[in-house]
């Protein structure tokens, strides 16, 4: 499930998500869970550029995500365009895993928020053949980011700033988990003569 800079039309699978008509407390949310595999698994954090000049103030540590609004029909499309916004990462850089969706309705500074998110691996290489450096990757908004960095799935859970973000990040890191041990498994399968 890929798209590239190109690919900019409509899906027709209609068993995606789709955003539904909102009130105006209403905030819907998508973006995408991006990981790297190093000592272990480490996930792509950007820190919010913070209003205040307060130093002492927490920082602010978030995953790749952006608003939709009723008229964007396909929340994966927008998933994927709010990466390349917000952390400037095209599509043709990671893979969706198919079997990773994760929704969410929480409240916010007095709003309801639904959140989707997909889960996908940054690649070693782009569609066209192009080594991709995830160290040097990351181009994050600078009006809305100061920076990023690759964290450990203990380390992003500390650091994220909600309690749904931290649950969702415990998910993804356990279904990666529970990937790499089938994957494991189905190669000994393999190997037994």
């Amino acid at each position: 499930a890929r798209l590239s800079r190109d690919n900019q039309a409509k899906s027709s699978d209609q068993s995606r998500p789709m955003a539904s008509s909102t009130s105006s407390e209403e905030v819907l949310r998508a973006g995408v869970i991006l990981y790297r595999k190093g000592n272990g698994f480490e996930f792509l954090m950007l820190r919010r550029r913070l209003e205040s000049a307060d130093s002492n103030q927490r920082q602010l540590w978030e995953l790749p995500k952006g608003s939709l609004d009723e008229r964007q029909d396909d929340i994966r499309l927008v998933a994927l365009r709010n990466v390349h916004q917000s952390a400037g990462i095209w599509p043709d850089c990671f893979r969706l895993h198919r079997d990773f969706l994760r929704m969410s309705t929480f409240s916010e500074a007095g709003k309801r928020i639904k959140e989707t998110f997909y889960l996908a691996e940054i690649d070693s290489k782009t569609r066209s053949g192009d080594d991709i450096d995830s160290e040097t990757l990351p181009k994050p908004d600078p009006l809305r980011y100061a920076g990023y960095q690759w964290m450990s799935g203990d380390l992003a859970k500390i650091s994220i700033r909600t309690d749904e973000g931290r649950l969702l990040l415990g998910q993804a890191t356990d279904f990666l988990e529970s990937q790499e041990q089938l994957d494991t498994v189905f190669s000994v399968l393999a190997n037994i003569k």
